[in-house]
């Protein structure tokens, strides 16, 4: 399925002539005395190739992804030319689509700048194709920049489309879930750059579980850590590790986050929970005021990290307090007496 929102997919034709130190006068050199110039035609091919092969494994070039010997980048009749008036055609956007049986091209300005194929005859330079695992495309594309697009289902909110992303162009897996194993039943390879919009919509796939975006999404918050940063993120709201800030929407949270763990009262305020992170907000303008994490960080580390803080006290129950009042900001640190194993982080606005 074409995407809706590309309103235009840009071509990009390139051919690597020399590269890795290998230029005219390297050639010229490989010629022997004798004059053999077949000997360093041949030399050189093999250069090239070895050159293009290295290219074609740190990159989505052109020939990633092949069909019945054409790549996205041929020419229209070039693709008339071997398979035929196609059994459909539809224009879209300036999208023109070929549709022939388990295969769609698109065409825009006289060639190919999409291919996309349900066909188990074909696969990916790192052999990926219908019927891959997904663990098979994380393994084998490992170094990439991989990216997954979830949607809601019966069975979870599951990826739907793993983008492989390349300097110019991409190639993306549709999943499918046989028994919840995730299986690949399309590839798709394109010459274009993914919009900014579109890339918003993605999640990092970091390893072969992935594919479940609810338990994805349960590290997308972040963790707090202290480091040189925290008090400068504190000036603006942030705490260091932690994905949303004070003022952020909870439709914004529950759209990345999904529905939270808890959303409670507590102390007259209401919060979403989010693993060890709380977010507090105003019901009227449903926007974050108050933000609580825990540190197993100690005073010394707080403070050696931190420098001296703006208020630092010890009330007669035995609670430490550790201020730092940045902005219009305050983090603080509270420990207790008994036994607690951890600081209690807040950030919110001085009051």
């Amino acid at each position: 399925m074409l995407r809706k929102n590309v309103s235009k997919l840009i071509a990009i034709m390139g051919v690597v002539l020399f590269a890795g130190g290998c230029d005219v006068t390297t050639f010229s050199k490989i010629s022997d005395n004798t004059g053999n110039l077949k000997r360093t035609e041949v030399i050189a091919t093999q250069v090239i190739d070895n050159v293009k092969r290295v290219i074609d494994d740190t990159d989505i070039t052109g020939n990633h992804y092949m069909v019945y010997g054409l790549k996205v980048g041929d020419s229209k009749d070039s693709l008339v030319s071997k398979l035929g008036v196609p059994q459909n055609k539809s224009v879209k956007d300036g999208i023109t689509a070929y549709q022939y049986p388990k295969l769609v091209f698109a065409i825009i300005d006289e060639k190919i700048s999409v291919i996309k194929s349900k066909d188990q005859e074909f696969r990916t330079l790192k052999d990926v194709g219908i019927g891959s695992t997904f663990e098979e495309v994380v393994n084998k594309y490992k170094g990439f920049s991989i990216k997954g697009y979830s949607e809601n289902s019966s069975l979870g909110n599951l990826a739907r489309e793993v983008y492989v992303i390349g300097k110019t162009n991409f190639v993306s897996f549709g999943i499918t879930y046989k028994n919840r194993e995730p299986v690949v039943e399309s590839v798709e390879v394109g010459q274009e750059q993914l919009s900014s919009s579109f890339l918003d919509k993605l999640y990092d796939i970091t390893d072969t579980m992935s594919w479940d975006y609810s338990v994805v999404r349960k590290n997308l918050n972040g963790k707090f850590v202290i480091n040189a940063k925290t008090l400068e993120s504190a000036k603006i709201g942030q705490l260091t590790g932690i994905k949303y800030s004070l003022g952020a929407s909870t439709t914004e949270i529950k759209d990345t986050l999904g529905n939270p763990e808890e959303e409670e009262y507590y102390e007259g305020g209401k919060y979403m929970k989010y693993s060890d992170c709380l977010y507090f907000y105003d019901e009227t303008t449903k926007t974050v005021n108050n933000i609580f994490t825990t540190t197993k960080a100690s005073r010394d580390e707080i403070i050696n990290t931190l420098g001296k803080p703006t208020e630092e006290d010890l009330d007669e129950e035995g609670v430490l307090f550790i201020i730092y009042k940045t902005g219009d900001n305050e983090l603080s640190f509270r420990k207790g007496s008994n036994n607690e194993q951890a600081f209690r982080v807040t950030i919110s606005a001085t009051p």
